[in-house]
């Protein structure tokens, strides 16, 4: 690829990862864990007002917002998966900028690093989501249920 093109795709990464961590630490952690993204217009989750289980991406955006607040261990208890989905962004984000201004092939070498192990690497972010998934669910079904 050439390099205006490798810049320019380069830049535009750099805009979206910005765009959703400006967003983020614009917004108001919600004390109950999930619910934060109800700030953007967005709808309530409908499997945790149908059945008072949280869905996978439950605490997503309250995570993002914690690590928007640099509150890191509040984001990780709060939902781990979505404290490794923030930090990721914002590592895309300084990697992008980078590359945009003084391009050195870093994507190449994470290529070459995951290069025939993309499926153990898929597998492994899906278990991650699922193990955090039921960490959220033990933690609000469980730990923040009020008692009757």
């Amino acid at each position: 690829m050439n390099r205006g093109r490798y810049r320019t795709l380069n830049t535009l990464l750099f805009i979206g990862a910005a765009f959703i961590a400006v967003v983020a630490s614009t917004l108001e952690p919600s004390p109950d864990g999930v619910g934060t993204h109800l700030q953007l217009g967005l709808n309530s989750c409908v499997m945790l007002d149908k059945s008072t289980v949280p869905c996978p991406a439950c605490g997503w955006t309250t995570s993002f917002a914690l690590i928007g607040d640099a509150r890191f261990i509040d984001a990780i208890i709060n939902q781990p998966f979505g404290a490794f989905l923030a930090v990721i962004t914002i590592v895309l984000m300084v990697v992008a900028a980078c590359e945009a201004l003084k391009p050195r092939d870093c994507w190449a070498l994470f290529h070459a690093c995951f290069k025939g192990r993309e499926t153990q690497g898929l597998g492994l972010l899906f278990v991650a989501m699922i193990g955090a998934w039921a960490y959220k669910i033990v933690q609000k079904v469980i730990f923040l249920s009020p008692l009757p």
